[in-house]
């Protein structure tokens, strides 16, 4: 760059506030994976580094980067310890945003984590995925202060050759250690994917958002692998009385063993969380009734759930799980009914409903509740099923997403949950054709019922539109 050129002007404070937010904003394309060598001149190819290419363009601005140690504090674990050793350099002992995916055969970058973790006491977030050795397992043993967020994604542990080392060895069996001493003291978001430690000691009580969650099947990585144990997770729980948000993802549509089947079956631990907010279920509908009939949650806000059936039919204590659940939800002002097709067989029914514009009570945003059930069998109960469970009271628009209208019993059930109801929109490339068919739905159910009231108690027929596409609410 020439030194006449306006941009040599600039100051470098603003070039390096440039410089930081260009890191936060670049995304490394998936596909550009290239092969990394050693040599730290091909480092922009490696994922979490594209933004060093701004580096490169001329001598001030190289100087700028070096010279900004906020810039080097996500750091990305790659096959060179010696440019790991670079980046630990240039942060200057700021907090430190550590991800490692290792992968089956580490290699090299193991060698690279290890420099990281010497230094485990500056690292303020890390992920780590893959298979972790011996010595790996024996560093974060150690003392982490300022650990505020913890993933732990698809992690194998190495198989001792002494069958009796396996007991023995208190690190590897309670990995990580830090989790269990009182070591991470300021560890509020823990995310466990693919991976169930032992949960237990001091850290539970101070994490306020948690998530487990397991998609896989079968193997991992190569390993019989073993999905998350209901009562382990409920039993964690019991030790979280801080838990703000929480997260349990299974696969919906897996087959229950009879291991699960009896596990569901037996006495669960009950789980009270006084101040959980927001809940997501991903799992079994047998499953989410398990959960459901086993945690007490008086100041849930937000609560979102999808849920398949492993039999033809619904379990019948699920409508009454939900209901429970919902009960602490704030008003519903806004609901949506939506069909649609999932993966294969499995074909969605969804309710999703909001909270007046107004109300401040929910934090998180979006939804209050966002609750989808497949709907493979029987799917026009599952309307039914939904409507007599979830708080509808207070709902004033309605808007439904859907090729083939609900039939007139399943609108009987939804309208009636819905007495303060004011306008039904209808959404979809059908919308338009099938209005006269919904309008007269609708003044068919209701005026037949209103027409035997006495006139001081009928309620007004909603008025019924279509639209072009989705509202704000849907």
């Amino acid at each position: 760059m020439y030194s006449d050129s306006p941009v040599s002007a600039v100051p470098l404070e603003l070039i390096q506030e440039i410089f930081l937010r260009h890191r936060n904003l670049f995304h490394e394309p998936l596909h550009a994976v290239p092969a990394v060598s050693k040599d730290s001149r091909s480092i922009n190819f490696v994922p979490g580094y594209g933004w060093i290419a701004v580096s490169h363009v001329c001598r001030r601005w190289r100087a700028a980067a070096i010279c900004c140690p906020p810039l080097w504090t996500q750091l990305s674990v790659t096959r060179s310890a010696e440019w790991t050793s670079e980046v630990l350099a240039r942060s200057c002992g700021m907090p430190l945003r550590v991800t490692a995916s290792l992968g089956l055969n580490s290699g090299e970058k193991v060698d690279a984590l290890r420099t990281v973790l010497t230094d485990l006491v500056r690292i303020q977030s890390l992920q780590l995925s893959g298979h972790v050795d011996a010595e790996v397992v024996a560093l974060l043993s150690n003392p982490a202060p300022s650990l505020e967020h913890l993933i732990l994604d698809h992690i194998t542990l190495p198989t001792p050759a002494d069958p009796n080392l396996k007991h023995s060895d208190d690190a590897l069996i309670n990995f990580p250690y830090f989790l269990h001493h009182d070591l991470t003291p300021r560890l509020t978001h823990l995310e466990l994917d693919a991976f169930q430690p032992r949960l237990r000691g001091p850290c539970t009580s101070a994490l306020k958002h948690v998530v487990f969650r397991h998609r896989a099947a079968g193997t991992l990585l190569g390993r019989p692998y073993t999905s998350p144990c209901l009562h382990r997770v409920l039993a964690a729980l019991q030790h979280m009385p801080a838990l703000e948000s929480l997260a349990f993802e299974r696969e919906a549509h897996a087959v229950l063993d009879l291991a699960a089947e009896a596990e569901l079956a037996g006495d669960l631990p009950d789980v009270v969380l006084p101040r959980l907010r927001a809940l997501r279920i991903h799992a079994t509908a047998e499953e989410c009734v398990a959960f459901l009939d086993c945690a007490t949650l008086p100041a849930l806000e937000k609560f979102t759930l999808t849920c398949a059936r492993s039999s033809t039919e619904y379990p019948p204590t699920l409508a009454p799980a939900l209901a429970r659940t919902a009960q602490a939800l704030p008003a519903t002002h806004a609901l949506s009914i939506s069909r649609f097709t999932g993966s294969g067989f499995h074909r969605y029914m969804r309710f999703t409903g909001r909270a007046p514009a107004s109300a401040s009570a929910v934090p998180f945003g979006g939804p209050t509740f966002d609750v989808m059930l497949d709907r493979g069998y029987g799917r026009e109960n599952v309307i039914p099923l939904l409507a007599g469970c979830l708080p509808l009271q207070s709902v004033r628009e309605l808007q439904v997403e859907s090729r083939a209208e609900p039939e007139e019993a399943a609108w009987r059930t939804v309208l009636g949950a819905m007495p303060n109801l004011e306008s039904v929109a209808v959404v979809g490339q059908l919308a338009r054709q099938r209005l006269p068919e919904l309008h007269a739905c609708v003044e068919a159910v209701l005026g037949a019922e209103e027409a035997r009231k006495e006139a001081s108690a009928r309620r007004r027929i909603p008025e019924v539109s279509c639209c072009s596409s989705k509202s704000g609410y849907a």
